[in-house]
């Protein structure tokens, strides 16, 4: 059963008492395949290499979304290419972001200075 996420943002910035919206209010509506494909969390080393978000069922393209579960570590994510993480960017402790994927990207997770664990969901385009 086809389907949409939709995804909202706004990005607002404060210095001592001076607060503005930086990027305004947005939703971003995107078509799905199908309903939630793959959900769970994941522990995640320090080792090298990291851990694979289960990307298996994304048949075309999708949007992960990934939460940092810890309190205390931050977690880089990206491709592992050639024994290397090229981060996409940090999850730091608690954060959470959505990332849309191609079909050959295999996200992998690894946790900086001590193990975290990351909640990750999982659409399908």
């Amino acid at each position: 059963m086809s389907g949409t996420l939709q995804i909202n943002l706004q990005i607002t910035e404060t210095f001592g008492t001076r607060k503005r919206v930086v990027v305004p209010a947005g939703v971003r509506t995107i078509a799905v395949a199908a309903n939630l494909k793959s959900e769970g969390v994941i522990s995640v080393a320090t080792t090298a290499g990291g851990e694979a978000v289960p990307v298996s069922e994304v048949v075309a393209n999708g949007v992960l979304y990934l939460r940092n579960l810890s309190d205390t570590y931050t977690v880089r994510f990206g491709p592992y290419v050639g024994g290397t993480l090229h981060p996409w960017g940090e999850l730091l402790p608690g954060e959470e972001w959505p990332v849309r994927l191609q079909s050959t990207t295999v996200p992998r997770l690894i946790a900086i200075t001590g193990a975290a664990e990351v909640e990750y969901q999982l659409w399908s385009l």
